[in-house]
């Protein structure tokens, strides 16, 4: 660690390293500083004979200038050539060239006067701040005037608290003055310590002057009213001068504010207070707003410290954010007191961080036998049993299986290149070969404008409106395998995005694929995409690839096609390969007989933060053997190289030979150590690999942080970590799924994709994405009874057909609440039991609202239900409270779930509902049948959970129908708000024929399409006004939002759905309801 003020002449630890503490050459410093001083003379006697400059600092100033020199001159007129080209800007700026300036400057004052001169000046310049007069106004050459300073200037927060400007300097010429320079510049400084800034700035720079220090300490403290408390520049020079708990003491400060904790003040405390920095990084690790990095920072600095307190600290907090970092070190420094504080501490801890305890005892660096000589009787065995935990018996070579023992991935094989096959050529032309319903996809995409020219937007160059893959794609489904040369030139240089490439079925889309299924991580599922789709009509693109004249794509070649071989099986593939002659075809046959555990792509080198000492045993199975360290980091490289999409062969050798709960834990514990190394990107495959042994335990650590990545500018780790999830598959897997897309406020990426794959995993059940959810809903024991354990009594709860909750005593009295507890009560159990009722009966509240809300958004959205689907929501003891208080729709009727079970129409006459398609009704769908089932429901005293009946049953005219101009409403005014409640504002682009504005338009999606209106006047594009009255138009239906008039493509009212008709009508009338 470097420390932040550079060296002290105790010779403490931490001193800065030699770049920051190198003095410049003095002489030339002076002449440099002379000259600059001398060119802008009159400017700086113009700017302290301004009247509005202090006059006491303007007298020494101009003295200095005119040969009578002074600390408080020198600082005057330092203080003015920060202005002064080249100093200019280091008043402002910090590091690099601004720090060298203000270097230059105190080594200017050393040359010409001497060091004890030079520092007092710094004294006092501390104190000296700079302001505008009226008649020298500011300006890119002005030289403002001087007046008294504060701790708010710019000079304690750039100048003097740059770890690589003038403090390192200053600190390190007086460290290497001799003992009579010494006491000169103590004598210099003392004569300038008349004030609480210069008291703190002498401390500052002189912090081997301890009673100096702590005086500044207590003037921080008494201070500490008039804002000198709260004051960060303060703060840190108090902190980097002290050097003892007295310090501590006297300053009042007990913990850094976050910003304080950078590498140089943490080496600065560590070195300057020893032991004695331990409670203050202890408290600056209770402040939550810390980052992960700065938790390391400081956890390292304790690593460092001589104190056994240290030591068990660590261990305690081996678990916590940032710790791990700092285990290693820590046992390598201070072995001993490392052991006596895992024998004290490490008893209670998780398994895995006691794995990873014992993995810091056991690197080379500890000398473990001498450690546990020196261990007395009660700590000698805590540490044994410990280090036995973590390292069962381990298999010697001859007792571990061949295929776990020489792996083929853990050879360096280099392979004699071999000749070209002469003669190989790939097919010619290009095909565009879409999977089903791609095209249809890309040509459905449209770009952020209010209109563009259909024919020419997507075969322009203009990057505005729409992202990168979806231009390519929608060019590619628009202009054919004329567009594809293009489209391939493009992806060349951004391959994650690449997409568009899997529909173009050539030669140079082969060679692309190929070439990025071996070497790009990034754009590896692209080419995995592009093979697969292609399959066997792949292989004489590939062929060339493999085993033609382009070394190039020799490596790329042979991956892809034994990736085909392994999906399509080695016929396939030779048989596909046969055209291109017999001697490719034996290369083709040799190539496939390669061990399916050679990877496809090279292998992976794991960081070294994968340590197998750190990381819990894998046992074989029978769990009496453990892997040896070697056979552990074959298994780290082997899922180095896992991923969802693309299994790598050799992790099955570990799942048929090893237990399989160890490989779930040791997964586990691979993926924390990852994370608590910081999460190195080029490791990311530390998030595919717990896919590879993963169940429901993964699920319930993953799913959680997958929520929370996105919101951390970490997305394309969230999708990764959501294909693990889908790979798992497990219904706790959707339900983890489900729970990510709904966790955000709007649609993205992330939840999207989420969706998807939830929706897959109900789809590999036969069941939608809202069947599956529905199947999977807790009941929370409801309805019961539950019972609530307070010792000698007990509480019980049931909930009634309302889900209103009931609870009751031993002898069935109902009670309002939980009592308190009673003398005789068991006080924990009581507790417990209290805890455990209010948060079952908010649960219980919380989810009937959200069941509610889905049925209510499955009524406006259309939602088909099989009857199973019915049977499933009416059976639950939540969702069956609501099924039975609402309408249902089948074969063009509403009915109802009787009393009994079965299905009544309007007239209570039994229905058969089509199993197949079962809706919610809705007056749209109902018609003048509405107003019967409102009676019925009333009849039966029926309260419906949200308004079902009672919303507006309004239906679209037959000119509406036909041609989906809704005419009745142009015309309309009203002010913006009301405007974006009925209609919705969006801001998109105005044209993609002009340069890029935004503009509010009056659009929103229907089912199947969009409504769009005009207004005037439009509204401003960045305040609109709301008192502003608009006028509606040309409100219409289209299938597309282009407003364009040769592409705007109406849509008829009878294309939108009844129910979603009668809400739009609605919205468009103001009978909007929100329940």
């Amino acid at each position: 660690m470097a420390r932040a003020g550079g060296p002290a002449r105790n010779g403490r630890p931490g001193i800065d390293s030699a770049d920051r503490t190198t003095p410049p050459d003095l002489a030339e410093a002076s002449r440099n500083a002379a000259a600059v001083a001398a060119s802008r003379r009159a400017d700086l006697v113009a700017a302290l004979e301004l009247p509005e400059c202090a006059p006491d600092l303007g007298r020494a100033g101009l003295a200095h200038l005119n040969g009578e020199p002074s600390p408080l001159g020198a600082a005057v007129v330092l203080t003015l050539m920060r202005y002064a080209k080249p100093y200019s800007g280091c008043l402002f700026n910090s590091g690099g060239e601004h720090a060298a300036a203000n270097r230059e400057l105190f080594a200017a004052v050393v040359a010409d006067h001497g060091l004890p001169f030079a520092v007092a000046a710094a004294i006092e310049e501390l104190e000296i701040d700079t302001h505008w007069g009226s008649s020298n106004g500011w300006g890119p050459d002005g030289i403002p005037t001087v007046g008294p300073g504060g701790f708010s200037t710019l000079k304690w927060l750039v100048v003097w608290s740059d770890p690589a400007g003038v403090l390192p300097l200053a600190r390190g010429l007086v460290a290497a003055a001799d003992d009579d320079e010494y006491r000169r510049i103590v004598a210099a400084a003392a004569a300038h310590r008349d004030t609480p800034l210069k008291r703190i700035a002498a401390a500052m720079l002189l912090p081997d002057e301890r009673d100096w220090v702590a005086a500044a300490c207590e003037d921080r403290t008494a201070y500490a009213p008039n804002g000198l408390m709260g004051n960060a520049d303060v703060q840190r020079s108090v902190w980097s001068a002290m050097s003892g708990a007295d310090h501590l003491r006297a300053s009042g400060l007990t913990a850094l504010a976050q910003h304080h904790v950078r590498p140089a003040l943490v080496a600065e405390l560590t070195a300057n207070l020893g032991a004695a920095a331990l409670p203050v990084f202890a408290k600056t690790l209770g402040r939550a707003s810390l980052e992960l990095g700065q938790r390391t920072l400081l956890y390292r600095a304790i690593s460092l410290l001589p104190s056994d307190e240290a030591a068990e600290f660590l261990v305690e907090q081996a678990a916590q954010p940032g710790a791990l970092a700092a285990v290693k070190p820590a046992a390598a420094r201070f072995p001993h007191r490392f052991a006596r504080a895992v024998a004290a501490k490490a008893a209670g801890l998780p398994a895995a961080d006691r794995f990873r305890l014992a993995g810091a005892l056991r690197q080379d660096e500890v000398p473990l036998d001498d450690v546990l000589k020196g261990l007395d009787a009660d700590a000698r065995p805590a540490v044994e049993a410990l280090l036995a935990e973590a390292a069962p018996a381990v298999a010697a070579p001859e007792q571990l299986p061949a295929a776990l023992a020489a792996p083929p991935w853990a050879e360096r094989r280099r392979r004699r290149p071999l000749d070209p096959v002469p003669g190989l050529h790939a097919p010619a032309g290009v095909e565009i070969v879409w999977p089903a319903g791609a095209q249809e996809a890309a040509l459905a995409v449209e770009p952020a404008f209010a209109e563009w020219d259909e024919d020419t937007f997507w075969f322009t160059d203009a990057e505005t409106g729409i992202g990168f893959a979806d231009r390519l794609l929608g060019r590619l489904a628009r202009g054919g395998a004329a567009e594809a040369a293009f489209v391939l030139e493009k992806l060349r240089n951004a391959p994650k995005h690449a997409s568009a490439l899997v529909p173009i079925r050539s030669a140079a889309a082969a060679a692309l694929a190929a070439d990025w299924f071996a070497r790009l991580k990034s754009a590896r599922v692209h080419a995995a995409d592009w093979l697969d789709h292609h399959g066997a009509h792949a292989v004489p693109y590939l062929v060339p690839c493999a085993l033609g004249e382009d070394k190039r794509l020799r490596d790329g070649g042979e991956a892809a096609l034994r990736h085909l071989a392994r999906r399509l099986g080695d016929r396939a593939v030779l048989d596909a390969a046969a055209p291109s002659g017999p001697a490719a075809l034996a290369r083709v046959e040799a190539l496939l007989a390669t061990d399916p555990r050679v990877p496809l792509a090279g292998a992976v080198t794991p960081g070294a933060w994968a340590d197998p000492a750190m990381l819990p045993p894998v046992m074989l199975r029978g769990n009496e053997l453990a892997l040896p360290a070697d056979t552990v980091r074959h298994l780290v490289a082997a899922l180095a190289l896992w991923t969802p999409r693309l299994p790598f062969p050799g992790v099955d050798d570990f799942a048929a030979h090893c237990d399989p709960a160890s490989l779930r834990r040791f997964s586990l514990a691979l993926f924390d150590l990852w994370l608590r190394a910081e999460a190195p990107a080029k490791d990311s495959w530390a998030v595919d690999q717990l896919g590879a042994f993963g169940d429901d335990e993964t699920v319930a650590v993953l799913g959680p942080l997958v929520a929370s990545w996105p919101g951390r500018s970490q997305n394309d780790r969230a999708l990764t970590g959501l294909d693990v999830l889908a790979h798992i598959g497990t219904e706790a897997a959707f339900t983890a799924l489900r729970d990510i897309s709904r966790s955000f406020k709007y649609a993205n990426g992330t939840s999207e994709r989420a969706r998807e794959l939830a929706a897959g995993i109900a789809a590999a059940r036969g069941l939608t994405y809202e069947g599956l959810a529905d199947r999977l809903l807790p009941d929370h024991g409801v309805p019961g009874p539950l019972a609530f354990d307070y010792g000698p009594r007990r509480f019980h709860l049931t909930f009634d057909r309302l889900l209103t909750p009931r609870l009751t005593d031993d002898d069935g009295r109902p009670r309002k609440a939980l009592p308190k507890p009673g003398v005789r009560d068991d006080a924990a159990a009581a507790k417990a039991a209290a805890a455990r009722y209010k948060a079952l009966v908010k649960t219980v509240e919380t989810t009937a609202e959200e069941q509610a809300e889905l049925l209510r958004d499955a009524m406006l959205g259309g939602r088909v239900l099989t009857l199973d689907d019915l049977r499933v929501l009416d059976a639950h003891p939540i969702t069956g409270v609501f099924t039975r208080r609402l309408a249902w729709y089948s074969r063009g009727a509403g009915f109802r779930i009787a009393e009994d079970g079965g299905f009544a129409d309007v007239e209570d006459r039994e229905f058969a509902p089509d199993p197949a398609a079962i809706r919610l009704a809705h007056p749209g769908l109902l018609g003048d049948d509405t107003a019967a089932w409102a009676a019925v429901f009333a009849d039966y005293e029926v309260i419906q959970p949200f308004d079902q009946l009672t919303r507006p049953a309004l239906r679209f005219t037959a000119d509406e129908l036909e041609t989906g101009r809704l005419t009745r409403f142009d015309g309309l005014q009203a002010r913006y708000a009301e405007l974006d409640e009925r209609l919705g504002w969006t801001q998109v682009y105005r044209s993609a024929d002009e340069p890029a504005a935004w503009v509010w338009r009056l659009q929103r999606p229907v089912p199947g399409g969009w409504i769009l209106a005009d207004a005037t006047p439009a509204p401003d594009r960045t305040d609109p006004d709301p008192d502003l009255v608009h006028t509606v138009t040309a409100v219409r239906l289209q299938a597309n939002r282009n407003r364009h008039p040769k592409h705007a493509r109406p849509l008829p009212g009878r294309a939108i759905d009844p129910v979603a008709a009668a809400e739009l009508l609605a919205r468009l009338s103001g009978h909007t309801r929100t329940s």
